[in-house]
């Protein structure tokens, strides 16, 4: 299945992501804005990642079903909070389809799939102590 608004959307975040690589090369990494572009740069890569492994399901889903279905789906999977860590994919496609699984590890058999578990947890684990901080701060904090 292709999707073509996961791709604009993947491919949205890589443009972004290569622009504020260039951007923390040019200020260096000591300028006072680097750390505050780094973090957002990590919220919006698994944000962007989050998005569209859900968007896939969802649209998958939403095909051919009915519309209690496809609210099911909406509250459940589009509207739904989840960490996008290799095992919470993995785990999703198997609550609706071991088939799906099946064909997801077959893919990843063909890429580097240690490489992208690491890859998708450091991201994770970045973002997660940033969205924490950010529930704490109050307006004044911010001034």
């Amino acid at each position: 299945m292709t999707n073509a608004e996961v791709n604009i959307l993947l491919g949205d975040c890589l443009a972004e992501l290569e622009s504020i690589s260039m951007l923390i090369r040019g200020i260096g990494d000591e300028a006072k804005p680097t750390p505050y572009i780094k973090k957002y740069a990590v919220i919006r890569a698994t944000g962007s990642i989050e998005t569209a492994f859900k968007q896939i399901i969802a649209d998958k889903i939403d095909e051919d079903s009915h519309v209690q279905v496809k609210n099911f789906i909406k509250r459940k999977v589009r509207d739904s909070s989840c960490n996008p860590k290799l095992g919470m994919i993995e785990n999703m496609l198997t609550e609706f389809d071991d088939r799906w699984r099946s064909k997801f590890d077959e893919l990843m058999a063909l890429d580097d799939k240690p490489k992208l578990k690491g890859a998708l947890t450091n991201l994770v684990d970045a973002r997660n102590p940033l969205c924490q901080d950010s529930c704490r701060l109050s307006v004044r904090d911010l001034c």
